[in-house]
């Protein structure tokens, strides 16, 4: 992708933390070229709920008191990493700091939050769901995508997945 490995710099010496399809092994390693680091912890993030972006198959976070939701904290990842997820986020999603609790303590971390062009829907987000029902066209979709991530903006990338995605359910 076209975008700038530097604009992660400074984030890029935080944990990130994945709620969504990230926490996949192999969805990890197709987006971001390398594998789910075996050290990933278990971490959650207070005050918030995950549920279904409205009308689509992944994940959006957003407040909810008293609510909690669970994840994967993997250790700091270096910036060429954290812009090849933000180009599978979308523009949908910003990285942005957030504070998690583990098993361990208190953990500053970085995540993907919704940009306020995405609105959660109604429904819970459910991995074991999301592996069957959209898992198949993701590891059928990204391939494609690699093989021209460094010619395609991340709006071109998102055009592209649309289109893949379309394809995707004709078949």
């Amino acid at each position: 992708m076209t975008f700038q490995a530097n604009d992660y710099d400074a984030l890029s010496k935080l944990p990130y933390f994945t709620y969504g399809s990230l926490m996949d092994g192999q969805v990890f390693a197709l987006v971001s070229g390398m594998a789910l680091p075996t050290d990933a912890q278990l971490a959650w993030a207070e005050g918030r709920k995950r549920s279904r972006f409205a009308k689509q198959s992944y994940p959006i976070m957003s407040d909810s008191p008293g609510d909690r939701v669970f994840g994967l904290c993997v250790p700091a990842l270096p910036a060429e990493v954290l812009a090849r997820i933000h180009a599978y986020e979308s523009e949908d999603y910003r990285l942005e700091p957030m504070s998690l609790q583990s098993m361990d303590g208190p953990i500053d971390a970085v995540t993907f939050m919704p940009t306020g062009r995405a609105e959660p829907g109604s429904a819970v987000w459910h991995m074991s769901q999301w592996r069957s029902e959209a898992k198949p066209m993701i590891l059928w979709i990204m391939p494609q995508i690699n093989a021209k991530r460094d010619q395609l903006t991340m709006a071109e990338a998102d055009v592209l997945f649309d289109v893949l995605e379309v394809e995707w359910h004709k078949r």
